[in-house]
């Protein structure tokens, strides 16, 4: 009778070593939920570093240039955005990286008493947007009659896991972020 007992008693796992293997994999997959936010949380933040940057050099090119036009392209490549400065009638002076397609790039403008406003444009590939600066005080210029157009605009919604928000002031040309 022992021997059947011992037998018995050798098989499977015990509900200590369940419940302490359970306790593991949750462990390992709380971490890699919370790394995966962080990193799509960077994406997000590092967009839009990057995107005021731009902004800032090509208010100042529009500022400081004694001729021509400068203006930004914010456009969508394939599974990527991108934006690009152009110079004088179309020369490309840079070009940057923004983020992947994990995320979404959108231009909105407060509407009449509303507190979520109007989307003038979500960048897709069909649709860049163009954002251009006045020469003299680098307000924005909204040159609706140009091709492409600049679209009148006050924020910049960036979307990833996180939403990131640049409030341009287009008197000052002038950003806020939120």
């Amino acid at each position: 009778m022992q021997k059947q007992r011992g037998k018995l008693n050798n098989c499977g796992f015990t509900l200590v070593e369940m419940i302490v293997v359970i306790l593991i994999v949750g462990i390992i997959s709380a971490g890699a939920i919370i790394s995966l936010s962080t990193i799509n949380r960077a994406k997000a933040n590092g967009c839009t570093e990057k995107l005021v940057k731009l902004l800032d050099q090509t208010r100042m090119d529009s500022m400081s240039r004694v001729d021509g036009a400068v203006e930004l392209v914010i456009s969508k490549e394939g599974n990527t955005y991108y934006g690009t400065l152009y110079v004088s009638g179309g020369t490309k002076k840079d070009k940057v990286e923004l983020g992947d397609g994990g995320l979404t790039i959108e231009f909105w403008k407060d509407g009449d008493g509303s507190t979520t406003g109007v989307l003038v444009r979500r960048i897709d590939e069909e649709t860049p947007f163009t954002v251009k600066f006045k020469k003299g005080n680098g307000g924005l210029s909204f040159d609706t009659g140009a091709s492409p157009k600049a679209l009148p605009f006050d924020r910049i919604v960036i979307t990833g896991s996180n939403t990131r928000i640049i409030r341009v002031y287009g008197e000052t040309g002038r950003y806020r972020l939120q």
